[in-house]
């Protein structure tokens, strides 16, 4: 949250405004928190419709706790057990409370129900540009259809991402990033989700984590784009395989 406490001016209804930028998971959940507390929200976002792309998260129970009814709309399935093979030793995890499968796609739409809800007002199709300090507070410039706005709020979240234009524009360095893949499969029919193990060995400087049972006829080629000369990998030997059921 960036702030210009020292040149705040006497509270007004624009002055005491909080601009959260970015309608992200974090963003929203801020906006609805703070509206609820009886402050003065608006969230903005750049793109200009609705529409967060799917993508599967694991987050502790603890995510179920804090946000409640927004948790269960994206919960897609419960860790309960986690099974480790490498270098024919294995290792088995119980969780005392399970970890959760989330699908941010239906998250987002869930915590934007509740930000509205709650009384934040969400603006679409507004860019965040840059932000500097003034009598009033804080001075945003926007853009929304190729023209420029202004906005003066007491406060600004940055809820824009890993590459957060908010706290560049703050001066805070960057923080380190790592590229992510995510990829949609189909599973064959015989795939056991109720035994599913892992193997986790090194091949040269990669880490390779592959199920530990046999895999089953469809499985490798259910991936888009494997290589025409691609072959399945050994299997090894387990000291111990588990049921999950």
């Amino acid at each position: 949250m960036y702030s210009n406490e020292a040149t705040a001016a006497p509270r007004s209804d624009d002055r005491d405004e909080i601009v959260v930028v970015g309608a992200s998971a974090a963003g929203l959940y801020t906006a609805a928190t703070l509206a609820r507390g009886g402050r003065k929200v608006r969230v903005l976002e750049s793109k200009p419709d609705f529409e967060p792309a799917s993508r599967t998260l694991i987050v502790t129970d603890h995510f179920r706790n804090q946000l409640g009814a927004s948790a269960n709309a994206s919960i897609l399935n419960e860790i309960r057990r986690f099974e480790l093979f490498t270098d024919g030793r294995s290792a088995q995890i119980a969780l005392s409370k399970p970890d959760l499968i989330i699908e941010r796609a239906r998250l987002i739409p869930a915590l934007a129900r509740e930000a509205r809800h709650a009384g934040t007002k969400l603006c679409f199709d507004r860019r965040f540009l840059k932000l500097s300090p003034n009598s009033r507070g804080l001075h945003l410039e926007v853009e929304s259809g190729g023209r420029r706005e202004e906005l003066h709020a007491a406060r600004v979240v940055g809820a824009d991402g890993a590459t957060s234009r908010v706290a560049r524009t703050a001066g805070w360095p960057p923080i380190e990033t790592v590229p992510l893949m995510q990829a949609i499969i189909r599973l064959p029919k015989e795939f056991r989700f109720d035994t599913d193990t892992v193997l986790v060995h090194r091949q040269g400087r990669a880490v390779v984590v592959e199920p530990a049972h046999e895999w089953p006829e469809g499985y490798v080629e259910s991936f888009a784009g494997v290589p025409d000369d691609f072959t399945r990998p050994s299997q090894g030997e387990a000291e111990a395989r588990t049921s999950l059921a």
